[in-house]
């Protein structure tokens, strides 16, 4: 009987061991936890937060009268912002600029259309059932993406167009005002 309390206390104090070893540890919840709190908030960022995204639908956003444009407004944008000089000084900027997104989304429905006819030539010698449903899919979706840049290019060739309309009719107004001035000066 003495030998098994000996032995039980033995037993108890190997298992009690561990356990006092794990109470000076922090839990894994307790870790989580803190982990948790110390991580700094996430951003969400969402196709409006890029200026090409804007320059696709078309909408500019303007600040609002009398507030400063923000520091983290693109640089295209506060351009467009101090060019407010007049309307003839503004519409070349914005002609060359549109002509830049011109070649751009050009290039990015070339870029498509590529890899379009790619997936047709894979899809034509692929065997594998699996395969030819990607492939299929990867294909509408480039196809998709090509019509939606070229419906981009048409709307940018035709703020071309209008605003290259726009500034010649300008200078025609102007130069007519000027020879209208010039016949009906002062009379002796």
């Amino acid at each position: 009987m003495h030998k098994t309390m000996w032995l039980l206390t033995i037993l108890l104090m190997a298992l009690s061991a561990p356990a006092l070893a794990q109470s000076g540890q922090p839990s894994l919840t307790d870790i989580a936890r803190q982990t948790r709190q110390e991580q700094k908030p996430t951003v969400t960022i969402t196709d409006d937060d890029f200026p090409s995204a804007n320059a696709g639908s078309g909408t500019v956003a303007h600040p609002a009268e009398g507030a400063q444009p923000s520091s983290s407004a693109p640089a295209a944008d506060k351009k467009k912002d101090d060019s407010n000089a007049g309307p003839q000084a503004k519409k070349p900027d914005d002609v060359a600029e549109l002509k830049k997104k011109l070649a751009s989304y050009k290039q990015e429905r070339d870029v498509w259309k590529q890899s379009a006819d790619q997936y047709e030539q894979k899809l034509a010698k692929e065997t594998s059932q699996f395969r030819r449903d990607v492939y299929q899919e990867a294909l509408e979706n480039d196809r998709k993406n090509v019509v939606l840049y070229q419906a981009r290019i048409n709307k940018i060739e035709t703020q071309i167009a209008d605003a290259e309309s726009s500034s010649s009719k300008a200078n025609g107004a102007g130069t007519s005002s000027n020879q209208a001035s010039s016949t009906n000066g002062p009379r002796p």
